[in-house]
């Protein structure tokens, strides 16, 4: 009998080790979506972070024995599709706020009232170029605290900083967010 598909992410990942490539499609479908838009956030390109989200898995996939369960592996994953998402970067050499604005509203808005979806395109490219506006290290930061909703210890694992770091951080990312969201 093979492993429970619907167990703990630890469970899953010790049934990979084990052999059991299902278990292994399970984490994936499990998490996808997750790492897809965090992607997404810092590439704002779709087809960008379904290329990258695939290496992630994949690096994940060859990094497993290094998974030892002393954080959440949602949290693990996202290390590695940080640092996936910044070897892109130094590829690419592209700007990471910029992209196609449009991908990310057409994912992030509901249908509904024309006028909520203008005010809300409006209020997302502002939030977008004030995100840009940051120094990657900032942005990181917000990223992973703000919209992954990550707690500071967590966010320090990814980064692999002290915690104060991100704490500090996160305060002056908050502070420039408010002065160039108030120009706008």
């Amino acid at each position: 009998m093979g492993p429970d598909l619907h167990g703990t992410d630890f469970q899953l990942v010790e049934a990979t080790l084990a052999g059991d490539g299902q278990a292994y499609r399970a984490l994936v479908e499990r998490h996808e979506r997750r790492i897809y838009r965090f992607l997404l956030r810092h590439v704002l390109r779709a087809d960008d972070a379904e290329d990258l989200a695939q290496e992630t898995f994949l690096q994940a996939y060859r990094s497993l024995r290094g998974y030892h369960g002393s954080c959440q592996f949602t949290t693990w994953l996202i290390g590695i599709g940080l640092n996936v998402a910044r070897n892109h970067h130094n590829r690419s050499h592209s700007p990471v706020a910029g992209g196609n604005e449009d991908e990310i509203e057409n994912l992030l808005s509901p249908a509904g009232d024309p006028a909520d979806t203008v005010q809300r395109t409006a209020l997302l490219r502002s939030l977008q170029r004030a995100i840009g506006a940051l120094v990657p290290e900032q942005r990181e930061c917000v990223t992973l605290i703000a919209l992954e909703g990550l707690a500071y210890e967590e966010a320090s694992r990814v980064l692999g900083v002290p915690v104060g770091t991100v704490k500090s951080r996160f305060s002056r990312a908050r502070a420039k967010l408010g002065e160039v969201l108030k120009d706008s």
